[in-house]
């Protein structure tokens, strides 16, 4: 869930490795699982989804 909150706010997957000290390919892997799940194809559709849905608000803050 934290990964998504971040990429709802636009950070890279370097900035969330950084933030969440994991590593690239960890953040990577935990985006490319769950797209699938969500039926989507990218990140970008996976952050107006999870804002639709409640998942994540803007004004969530890790």
């Amino acid at each position: 869930m934290q990964v998504m909150c971040l990429v709802v706010h636009g950070r890279s997957n370097k900035d969330i490795m950084h933030d969440l000290g994991l590593s690239e390919r960890k953040v990577k892997l935990q985006i490319s699982n769950m797209l699938p799940k969500l039926q989507i194809q990218d990140r970008t559709q996976a952050a107006i989804h999870a804002m639709k849905t409640g998942i994540v608000h803007l004004g969530a803050v890790l």
